[in-house]
């Protein structure tokens, strides 16, 4: 099964850039486990099948991304950019302006 997930791991990582990170290997593995019963598929069929079809290297990559996009997911997040901006803010020796880039927002509701 180790040499399944790397393979697997190898057609994700070529087609859409994603790396591993330290729950890969156990989200794959789920993530199999919910195709291959969703498509009565064997490990080595659906294996195969994610390998040489894109709608099904799309699906199993879906399993291993954020699957959330709502405004404010991480309270947290927004504290500390909240502290560190007052800080910026409040330094009386600041002449520059306070520049914030806000990446990765699947549908834009992250920055505001």
């Amino acid at each position: 099964m180790n040499e399944v997930v790397s393979s697997l791991q190898k057609c994700v990582r070529d087609q859409f850039g994603l790396m591993e990170r330290l729950t890969w290997h156990k989200e794959a593995l789920e993530a199999l486990q919910q195709m291959k019963n969703r498509h009565a598929l064997s490990e080595s069929q659906l294996a195969n099948r994610i390998s040489h079809d894109n709608s099904y290297l799309r699906e199993f990559a879906g399993y291993l991304t954020v699957r959330e996009s709502y405004f404010m997911r991480h309270n947290q997040h927004f504290e500390m950019l909240a502290d560190k901006v007052g800080e910026l803010l409040a330094d009386p020796k600041r002449t520059r302006p306070v520049r914030i880039w806000s990446a990765g927002c699947s549908s834009g509701e992250e920055p505001y």
